[in-house]
């Protein structure tokens, strides 16, 4: 059986973290999702830590290509997926030194609402 040519989809989501293995025809050969929290510290506060949504794709992955049966040269092509925007301080090195502010944070909607006052929506996206 030809087991080359396979397509690994990774979704990685604002409470989840989903691997998919395909075919190159699109048959799903296996899967493995993984969720985590969202961390509310206070009322309108969105946060997640980077540690663990790391952990949880490398997880997703490593146990969806062992379902699947599937060896390193089996894969063709790997498709990445997030959630929306978010916001990580990182060091010189790149780690992690503050929890990731996520899209559903609201505490800058007073910000955001004096922004909107001074320019218009198309002008603060422009720059």
């Amino acid at each position: 059986m030809e087991t080359r040519g396979r397509v690994i989809g990774i979704d990685i989501g604002t409470t989840s973290t989903k691997t998919v293995v395909f075919t190159e025809k699109g048959k799903v050969i296996a899967s493995h999702a993984i969720d985590y929290p969202i961390i509310q510290p206070n009322v309108g506060w969105a946060e997640q830590d980077p540690d663990v949504i790391c952990a949880a794709v490398y997880k997703s992955v490593s146990v969806a290509i062992e379902k699947g049966n599937v060896l390193p040269e089996d894969i063709s092509s790997i498709g990445i997926s997030t959630a929306m925007h978010a916001l990580i301080a990182v060091d010189e090195n790149g780690a992690p030194l503050t929890r990731s502010i996520i899209w559903a944070d609201n505490r800058s909607t007073k910000q955001s609402e004096k922004l909107l006052q001074q320019m218009n929506g198309h002008e603060i996206y422009r720059r």
